[in-house]
């Protein structure tokens, strides 16, 4: 589901976590290709998962 959200609808995906979120960091200090998809996608799990959950993965 977050794939799709994010190759298929990417205006519905939020804009990177500033609350601290070790994953949004980290995703932030990288610079390779496969980055831009995966950190999409780990944003858009917050729209259909709890925010405890989606920012583990």
């Amino acid at each position: 589901m977050a794939r799709h959200i994010a190759e298929v609808h990417p205006e519905r995906v939020p804009p990177q976590h500033l609350d601290g979120c070790e994953l949004c960091l980290g995703y932030s200090r990288r610079n390779d290709g496969d980055v831009t998809l995966v950190w999409a996608q780990h944003r858009a799990r917050g729209l259909f998962m709890p925010p405890s959950l989606a920012r583990l993965l």
